[in-house]
């Protein structure tokens, strides 16, 4: 495939410079390459790409972050 019918894609560094929660709507160069990659033998699909986890938290880690309060 050559582009995407529909791809949204949350940018916590893109949130951090302008912020604001917007939900963007085209990919970069390399993840670009990283999803064609992925659907172009498909009809139809959906890939969920995760990049950059360095952010990620648990629901734990939120638990124990309150009990602090």
């Amino acid at each position: 495939k050559d582009s995407l019918d529909s791809l949204r894609k949350w940018d916590l560094n893109h949130v951090s410079k302008v912020n604001d929660w917007q939900l963007l709507r085209t990919a970069d160069d390399f993840s670009q390459k990283i999803l064609d990659k992925k659907l172009q033998s498909l009809q139809s699909g959906t890939v969920v790409l995760w990049q950059d986890l360095d952010r990620l938290i648990t629901l734990e880690d939120e638990e124990e972050k309150n009990k602090d309060y």
